[in-house]
C-alpha cells in the first residue's frame, strides 16, 4: 500500500516502469554470445525478468521478499521459461535477515546480518554451465554475490549487468 515506485509517468503518459532501465539492460542483452539462460538477481516484480523471458531461452529470478514475491510470481505465470526462487543470493548457503518493513519504494529492502528470514544461497550452488546473463540488483550486497559465483563467472563468463549500491547499505 505504501509503493510509489511505479507512481510517476513519462511523458507520453506511460508508467515510467515501463521504460525503466531499457538503454542499458538493452545493452547488455546485446553483449551476450547466446540467449540460453539468464539469471535475475533481486527480481522485485519481475520488470526485467518479464523482458528477459522474451529474449532468453530460460530465466532464473530470484528475489527474498514475501511479498514482493508473490508479485513476482504472479506476473511472470505466463511465462511458462521463468522459474522463481523466494531466497536472496550472496557468498553463503544459509539464512539471512531480510529488511521486511514496508518502504515507499519496495525495490530498496536489503539483507540484514542478523536473522534468518530467508534463505540464501551462492551461484555457484547452482552449478549452471549455460548462464549467459546475470543481472544484479541486490541492494548493497553485490560484492557478497559476487564472491559466491565466481567459478561460474568464470566457467560461463556471462554478460553482466549490476546495480551499485554503498556496501554500508547493508545492515
Amino acid at each position: 500500500d505504501a509503493e510509489e515506485h511505479f507512481c510517476a509517468v513519462n511523458k507520453q503518459g506511460l508508467p515510467v516502469a515501463l521504460d525503466y532501465q531499457v538503454v542499458p539492460l538493452g545493452a547488455t542483452v546485446a553483449a551476450c554470445r547466446r540467449r540460453r539462460l539468464a539469471l535475475d538477481a533481486g527480481a522485485h516484480v519481475g520488470l526485467h525478468t518479464l523482458r528477459f523471458a522474451a529474449l532468453f531461452g530460460r530465466v532464473l529470478a530470484f528475489e527474498p521478499h514475501p511479498e514482493t514475491f508473490a508479485c513476482l510470481e504472479h506476473n511472470t505465470a505466463l511465462c511458462p521459461n521463468v522459474t522463481c526462487r523466494r531466497a536472496a543470493l550472496g557468498d553463503i548457503d544459509g539464512c539471512m535477515g531480510f529488511d521486511l518493513a514496508a518502504k515507499a519504494n519496495s525495490g530498496d529492502r536489503c539483507v540484514l546480518v542478523d536473522g534468518a528470514d530467508v534463505k540464501i544461497q551462492t551461484i555457484d550452488s547452482l552449478q549452471l554451465v549455460d548462464l549467459d546473463l546475470l543481472k544484479v540488483d541486490v541492494q548493497g550486497y553485490e560484492y557478497r554475490l559476487f564472491q559466491g559465483a565466481l567459478a561460474t563467472l568464470q566457467r560461463c563468463r556471462p554478460a553482466v549487468w549490476f546495480e551499485e549500491e554503498e556496501p554500508a547499505k547493508v545492515a
